[in-house]
């Protein structure tokens, strides 16, 4: 049996300006800790959320989705 699982998520800011460089690998780190959590809880889908040290909000979404190959 061979299966593909394959992840999306998205991050926003909530002041609806560019993200900046310098914030990105946190929140790659901060999504794959929150999807990995959620996943082992059995959700396939959720929200995300971080806030930078410089006051600005962060808001996303993931999924799982799986392929039978």
């Amino acid at each position: 049996m061979k299966k593909q699982i394959i992840i999306n998520y998205e991050w926003w800011a909530d002041n609806h300006q560019e993200i900046k460089e310098s914030h990105k690998q946190a929140l790659e780190e901060a999504a794959i800790d929150r999807i990995v959590k959620m996943m082992n809880d059995g959700y396939t889908s959720g929200e995300l959320y971080d806030e930078d040290g410089d006051g600005i909000s962060y808001s996303g979404w993931w999924s799982l989705s799986m392929a039978t190959l």
